[in-house]
């Protein structure tokens, strides 16, 4: 029998260190950040921290609240929200650079969606260091509604917000036939992508999509 002493276990190089991170959440690099690193404080002394460690101290910076998912979006909902093509017109005819765009918008929303509940959401930002402003507007009733995300936030958050509240509203109220106006194409355009195809999906877009499903099922809301 070998009774010699093993040897040492070999000191953590850049490759461990790199591929033990990148199989790992972020949620745990603090352990690593304050157990390995410190021990190896020689060694980082002239090299760049991780990318998962950056990463990490960024968030830890951030002044609002940060919601975690524990599972991918995807996995969140059903394979029919998944699957679900909701109604999008994405356009009606109208130039936005026309004089008479407010004239052709009325006269389009009149036409198609007369007997419909209108309602309008819109989301903006002054600066990156402000909030972003959310609004929804239920024509029919002339009802507001107002929400606030922190400076983190981007405005195509805002927007897919504002499309939210809307869709939720319409669920919870039972409003029939309703129709749902956003001047974010790229938040529109989200929606119609095929989540199969994209490599990350968020998650306050399935919401909407899910949402809407249900509206769609109660014949509430059709159409955006």
């Amino acid at each position: 029998m070998d009774k010699r002493k093993p040897p040492d276990p070999p000191d953590p190089g850049e490759d461990f260190i790199y591929s033990s991170l990148a199989t790992i959440p972020l949620s745990r690099c603090s352990d690593i950040e304050n157990n390995l690193m410190e021990k190896t404080n020689r060694y980082w002394q002239y090299k760049d921290k991780p990318l998962s460690i950056l990463s990490l101290r960024k968030l830890q910076n951030i002044p609002s609240q940060i919601v975690i998912h524990n599972k991918i979006p995807n996995f969140t909902v059903p394979y029919e929200v998944l699957i679900f093509k909701p109604c999008i017109h994405f356009d009606i005819g109208i130039n936005k650079l026309s004089p008479c765009a407010n004239i052709i918008f009325r006269d389009a929303v009149a036409d198609r969606w007369n007997e419909h509940q209108k309602f309008y959401t819109d989301a903006s930002k002054l600066s990156t260091v402000s909030r972003v402003g959310i609004s929804v507007y239920f024509q029919n009733s002339h009802t507001f509604l107002q929400y606030m995300s922190p400076p983190e936030a981007s405005v195509f958050t805002g927007e897919c917000i504002g499309i939210l509240e809307a869709c939720l509203f319409i669920e919870a109220y039972n409003i029939k036939k309703s129709v749902v106006f956003s001047d974010s194409l790229s938040a529109l355009k989200a929606l119609h992508k095929n989540v199969f195809k994209c490599k990350l999906n968020s998650k306050i877009l399935l919401d909407i999509k899910s949402c809407l499903l249900n509206c769609t099922l109660k014949d509430s809301a059709d159409s955006l």
